[in-house]
């Protein structure tokens, strides 16, 4: 792991410091970690005293009513719920942070070399990732689940010209960087898709109403803010594949989107074909916000 993430960052270096066409360049940088199985070198592994790490978030009584699904599954499996031992959860926790410090400085040296060619003040970088980690909230480790420490990640973007420093805590999905770097490059996008541009919400403004996780076909749906429309999660969930219809409208299987006053307004949305309730497990579930 820790060879596939120094060569990410020597390439990108490398591209960067050859480069001498006359078109704009772009760099995306994608590195494999923080990742299990918590193996950062040294001086990164002890950098971080185990003692002085959170403590993990466990489990309370209070947690809202849903579905039973993949966690539940998770849960019962030791790969995912493993028996910790004293001081396991501490020293993984500084472990990971170790890494996160490694990746950093792997991306100052990237930056470093922009700004060696003259090109910081004119160059737009996005930061985020894919996903957390659990390091033994709630019992788990790894992913695969809707917990905030799996969720929730960090998305920071520099746009040339701008003082920053503004800070939104706004919903955003990963799809909406894509249509964020295409604006802010003077561009636009020629085709139907759902990503939003983040621009509004750097310049200070509110981004999503609510924001669409999944996984394993299990979804789930976040509001930004509380708000008197009615707004459930629809989850229809069938073994096999998925079909959508030519308006990309899904058909059988997968999530459909409604937004009413009440459940059995929202039922009677539901498409009046047979196929599309044949074999399916539906479920109507609160809305969780956390």
């Amino acid at each position: 792991m820790v060879c596939r993430l120094l060569n990410r960052s020597r390439t990108a270096k490398h591209y960067l410091e050859s480069y001498n066409r006359d078109q704009p360049w772009f760099c995306w940088v994608s590195f494999g970690g923080p990742h299990e199985p918590w193996d950062a070198p040294e001086p990164y592994a002890s950098r971080y005293d185990p003692n002085t790490m959170p403590e993990p978030i466990v489990d309370g009584a209070d947690e809202p009513p849903r579905p039973e699904g993949y966690l539940d599954y998770a849960r019962k499996n030791r790969h995912w719920h493993p028996t910790f031992e004293e001081g396991d959860i501490g020293a993984m926790r500084a472990n990971y942070a170790g890494n996160v410090s490694l990746i950093d400085d792997q991306i100052g040296e990237v930056l470093a070399v922009i700004e060696a060619r003259g090109e910081m003040d004119n160059t737009l970088i996005a930061f985020t990732s894919d996903h957390g980690e659990m390091n033994g909230d709630h019992g788990l480790i790894y992913k695969m689940n809707f917990y905030d420490s799996a969720l929730r990640v960090p998305l920071i973007i520099k746009s040339p010209g701008e003082d920053g420093g503004n800070v939104n805590d706004s919903l955003v999905e990963n799809c909406d960087v894509g249509p964020t770097l295409v604006e802010l490059a003077g561009g636009t996008i020629e085709y139907r898709q759902f990503a939003r541009s983040l621009t509004g919400a750097m310049a200070g403004g509110r981004h999503r109403e609510d924001g669409l996780s999944e996984f394993m076909g299990e979804f789930m749906l976040i509001n930004d803010v509380p708000s008197p429309r009615f707004c459930k999660s629809l989850t229809i969930r069938k073994h096999g594949r998925t079909t959508r219809d030519n308006e990309g409208q899904c058909v059988i299987g997968g999530f459909m989107r409604f937004e009413a006053d009440s459940i059995e307004d929202i039922k009677a949305l539901l498409p009046d074909n047979p196929a599309f309730l044949s074999g399916n497990e539906i479920e109507i579930s609160e809305l969780i916000k956390t």
